[in-house]
């Protein structure tokens, strides 16, 4: 969606009296400039943070910002997954798919508007699966809607096969089952042992680096989360799986300062 096109959603939305969410992949918001020095090592990360993003400035400066993270390992084998479905081979060694799954730029962004004085939320995907209430609590919460008008079931999209849609997410509009909660008990070397069956060795020994990069973000952004403690990570592997970190803007009325959490001078956990 064009900056002109998100500007006219929101303006409408206002208008019916909806509080407009947008969602994206942190690599997609980033502008190139920005994200590809934080990914080399090279950039000054939130020292001169302004907007490293395509949003419009005026909306950057105006939204509540959420970061929705997801322990990397799971991150890694989601989207493996899910380019697989594409008949796609898993490049982990490419730097873009690096972009699309490190955790360096949503620690970017919450170091950068916590620097000035807006703190986001943060929200663990896995977290949204097994601390359900918590996660929607804190969240409608901090945008301000009522959290009984929410769910997490819903109907069968009836004109899915009749669009233009990908397997992945066709096979969530057409399920009446709302979110599905599976666990299996998977160690991280397991992980890696069936990432070198699938993908070769040489692709395994780059995603499971990946993974270890990532952790040391992903152990830092948990600090601040909402929804319920760390978990142990090794024994649950959700069917429904997020593909990606990822970037979420609610936006208030224009000039209003919406939840307190926005307002806090340091960043210290909740």
């Amino acid at each position: 969606m064009c900056n002109q096109q998100l500007m006219e959603a929101i303006r409408n939305a206002h208008q019916q009296g909806l509080i407009p969410l947008a969602n994206e992949h942190c690599a997609l918001a980033f502008r190139p400039d920005a994200m590809f020095p934080l990914l080399r090592d090279k950039g000054d990360r939130y020292k001169h943070f302004s907007n490293p993003t395509h949003i419009p400035d005026n909306l950057f400066k105006a939204l509540l910002p959420v970061l929705v993270i997801r322990y990397p390992i799971l991150v890694l084998d989601s989207l493996c997954r899910a380019i697989e479905e594409e008949n796609n081979a898993p490049a982990p060694a490419e730097e873009d798919f690096e972009a699309i799954t490190t955790l360096k730029l949503s620690r970017d962004l919450f170091d950068g508007f916590c620097s000035q004085g807006r703190k986001p939320l943060v929200v663990d995907g896995d977290d949204v699966l097994w601390h359900t209430a918590e996660v929607t609590k804190a969240v409608c919460e901090y945008v301000g809607i009522d959290a009984d008008s929410l769910s997490d079931t819903w109907t069968p999209f009836p004109g899915a096969r009749t669009i233009d849609i990908k397997p992945l997410h066709l096979r969530m509009d057409e399920s009446d089952m709302g979110i599905r909660r599976h666990r299996a008990a998977r160690g991280e070397a397991k992980y890696v042992a069936n990432w070198e069956v699938r993908y070769g060795s040489e692709a395994a020994l780059a995603l499971e680096k990946l993974a270890k990069q990532n952790l040391r973000d992903y152990e830092y952004l948990s600090q601040f989360k909402v929804g319920g403690p760390l978990q142990d990570k090794e024994l649950m592997t959700p069917i429904s799986a997020v593909n990606g970190d990822y970037f979420s803007l609610v936006h208030g009325e224009e000039g209003e300062e919406r939840g307190g959490l926005e307002r806090q001078e340091s960043c210290t956990p909740f």
